[in-house]
């Protein structure tokens, strides 16, 4: 506000280097100690289970689906949510999961002992594992198995099968998850993650999943896939939301002659949920003239930035409460979706079933069991040309 800009203008005239001495008093944060040990008092008396949820630092679907959590059992758990500090290999970051619980802490983890100790005085009843990336050179596997808390677990993709995440080699297509051989291959030239070998790098993560007491898995895909990496441990099958009772109510609106046929794709589209195919569609539409059009509401990535025309638009990131609202803006006829990896849940398909209206998906992952049955869904291999994809549009 003016008035703010105005304060700070003459704060800054009379104190020289303000901003600096604020930087400074935030980075030394003197009450962290005070702060941290008076929160874990609260979390104790609160006389509720804690739960500690470990997770990255990307946001996205995982921590949507931490605060969905939390937030429907608010009054019956306390939540804190563990995950790197951002760009300090050092710290990692201790939050209350309640959006009215202001608490905040970046701690120092050099230390493993005085952190699992610090954790521990929060009461922690159990430990929910979301995933152990980004947390650098902090041993944090190591460290959650000293934890006295039973452990639990979420799969929300395949970073414990492989490096690379999404099991997309660079520039291929989805590999299937081949023997060790090919994996070692596949890996030696970048090191994702620092990993060279999958069998050490299944094996870095089997003791976590192996003390879980449940591996919780958003399809019966990901059921399939892990138990092929790890063995009969005790994954169960519990999606992330509710499926619905019935696909009554699907419909195509109705397309006018000459009217194009307006494609919505949601989210950041880089080359995993398939930027590349969908480009190559676009540059089809043009040259071809076709009475196709797509909406992304997000951005698309991972491509040269692409110009806006007849045949493309896109809103820009969004917030997660403004997507109903971007989507009736876009007034799309179908809604598609390109992954190129076998996606476990896709909290954005859950927008576009709401919306009733047609679905183009992959036949992988995910989306083949949430849309069985549906009318008005189409199935496609994840290995559609943008040729292809216009084709069947």
């Amino acid at each position: 506000s003016p008035r703010k800009k105005n304060a700070i203008r003459t704060l800054s005239s009379r104190y020289g280097d303000y901003r600096g001495l604020i930087r400074e008093w935030v980075k030394e944060d003197p009450a962290l100690h005070a702060r941290t040990a008076f929160t874990a008092a609260r979390f104790r008396h609160a006389r509720l289970p804690v739960v500690l949820h470990v997770l990255h630092h990307w946001g996205g679907g995982t921590l949507k689906y931490v605060h969905d959590l939390s937030a429907g059992l608010k009054n019956q758990a306390k939540h804190l949510i563990l995950t790197p500090s951002y760009g300090d290999p050092r710290h990692v970051r201790l939050r209350s999961a309640d959006v009215d619980d202001h608490f905040h802490a970046e701690i120092d983890i050099g230390d493993p002992e005085a952190f699992v100790a610090l954790v521990e005085s929060f009461g922690i009843s159990l430990v929910h594992l979301h995933h152990t990336t980004g947390y650098g050179p902090i041993p944090i596997e190591s460290i959650l198995m000293r934890l006295d808390a039973p452990l639990v677990a979420t799969v929300h993709d395949y970073y414990m099968a492989c490096p690379r995440i999404t099991m997309l080699p660079p520039g291929q297509d989805f590999c299937g998850g081949p023997e060790p051989e090919a994996c070692r291959r596949c890996l030696a030239p970048d090191k994702p993650q620092g990993a060279t070998d999958i069998v050490e790098w299944h094996g870095r993560h089997a003791p976590l999943l192996r003390r879980a007491q449940e591996i919780i898995c958003p399809s019966f895909d990901v059921k399939d896939r892990m138990t092929r990496y790890f063995g009969a441990l005790p994954f169960v099958v519990v999606p992330h939301e509710p499926r619905p009772a019935s696909f009554t109510g699907v419909h195509a609106p109705a397309l006018a002659a000459h009217e194009m046929l307006r494609i919505a794709v949601i989210g950041a589209i880089g080359r995993h949920k398939g930027s590349e195919v969908l480009m190559e569609a676009v540059a089809e539409c043009k040259a071809r003239q076709l009475p196709l059009c797509f909406e992304v509401i997000g951005h698309v990535g991972d491509v040269p930035k692409p110009r806006e025309s007849e045949h493309f638009r896109q809103t820009g990131s969004y917030a997660e409460e403004a997507l109903p609202t971007l989507i009736r803006a876009a007034d799309p006829h179908l809604f598609l979706y390109l992954s190129r990896w076998p996606e476990t849940y896709c909290y954005t398909l859950s927008a576009a079933l709401d919306s009733q209206l047609p679905i183009v998906a992959p036949d992988i992952g995910a989306f083949v069991e949430r849309l069985a049955g549906r009318p008005w869904t189409w199935l496609a291999g994840p290995r559609i040309s943008g040729a292809g994809l216009a084709a069947l549009l």
